[in-house]
C-alpha cells in the first residue's frame, strides 16, 4: 500500500474521486465542506494525500506550535492503511518542522488513533 502526497497539479486530477470519498468525512461537520478546502489545496496551503483506497486532507498550522492538522480522512478498508498513512504523514510533518499532530472528529476515532490522547470536548445545543 502506497501513501502519496499529491502535488497541486496531481491533486487537480484526483479531486473528483477524492471529493466523493472525503464528503463522507464532512457529513458531521458544523462548519466545513470538502469544497471549503479545495482552494487551500490548489494554493499549496493544504495537502491532499492519495492512500490507494482512500484520501486525506492535512495542513500545517503555525501557531504557538507548528502542527499538522488532519482535516479529513476517508476511504474503504481504513483499518488496513490508517497506521501506514499516519506514520508517513507524521514523518513528512516532522521533516517540515511540526512538533504535534491534531485531529478533531467523532468519538470513534479515539479507538483508531494510537498515540493520540483526548484533550477537548465539543458541546452543542439545538436552538
Amino acid at each position: 500500500m502506497a501513501v502519496k502526497l499529491l502535488s497541486a497539479l496531481d491533486a487537480l486530477s484526483h479531486w473528483p474521486k477524492a471529493k466523493d470519498e472525503l464528503n463522507r468525512a464532512f457529513e458531521y461537520s458544523y462548519t466545513d465542506t470538502v469544497d471549503t478546502h479545495w482552494p487551500e489545496v490548489e494554493q499549496g496551503r493544504a495537502q491532499l494525500w492519495d492512500i490507494g483506497s482512500g484520501y486525506a486532507l492535512t495542513r500545517i498550522i503555525d501557531g504557538k506550535k507548528r502542527i499538522i492538522q488532519y482535516i479529513a480522512i476517508a476511504g474503504s478498508d481504513i483499518d488496513t492503511w490508517l497506521s501506514v498513512f499516519l506514520d508517513e504523514s507524521q514523518k513528512w510533518a516532522k521533516s517540515h518542522g511540526c512538533v504535534e499532530a491534531i485531529l478533531s472528529g467523532r468519538r470513534g476515532w479515539e479507538k483508531k488513533l494510537n498515540g493520540f490522547k483526548l484533550e477537548r470536548v465539543t458541546l452543542t445545543k439545538e436552538l
